[in-house]
Parts: C-alpha cells; structure tokens; sequence
C-alpha cells in the first residue's frame, strides 16, 4: 500500500490508477496543482515504480482541463516471443504500431 509520512493515506489513488485502465483526470476535480505538474507527476510515478505511462491532455469546450493516461507495467508483455499476444487487444493497441511489433519480434541478424 502506498502511503506517506505518519501512515496518511496518499492524496491521489496511484494502485487504482495504475490498474492498466485508461483514466480520465479534470483540474479542480481530481488534482489542484497545474496540469502540467500532474503530468510530470504521473510520469515520475511511472519511473519509480517499474511502469510506463501515457498521457494526453483534454481540453473540451466548456474550457475544464483533463488528462487522460494509462499506466502499463514495464514486465509485461514480452514482444520478442510472438506467441505473447497481448498487444493484440484493442484496447492496447494505441501504445505501439504494428510496425514496431514486427520489428521487435523479428530474429537478430547475426
């Protein structure tokens, strides 16, 4: 369980967000610091807890500012072995091209 000084509970749910669930964040709602700082906080969390995390900033009309990230565990999955398909879900997809998954499951030339 993540938690700070003195066991408080921590001010933002990092284990539900890092559930692999796309997520959806609005300033004033879910953080309070600027948007730009959130971002490099949800990044920074990634770096130190072994995950990536993807991020896009969402600015509809009605002039909220939101981010909407995913966190993915670095361990997971292996392209090099082609019978891992879990990039093959939809829901993964927009993390890399088909391209690069060829590429990175094609054999090393010696």
């Amino acid at each position: 369980m993540d938690t700070r000084k003195g066991g408080a509970r921590p001010k933002y749910p990092w284990e539900k967000w890092m559930d692999g669930t796309e997520w959806t964040i609005w300033k004033g709602t879910d953080f309070a610091i600027k948007r730009s700082s959130m971002r490099t906080m949800l990044h920074q969390k990634a770096i130190d807890t072994d995950f990536w995390c993807s991020t896009r900033f969402r600015d509809p009309d009605d002039g909220r500012q939101g981010i909407t990230f995913r966190y993915i565990h670095r361990t997971g999955p292996n392209l090099a072995d082609p019978s891992d398909r879990t990039w093959d879900r939809p829901d993964t997809r927009d993390y890399i091209s088909d391209e690069a998954i060829e590429n990175l499951r094609r054999p090393v030339e010696s």
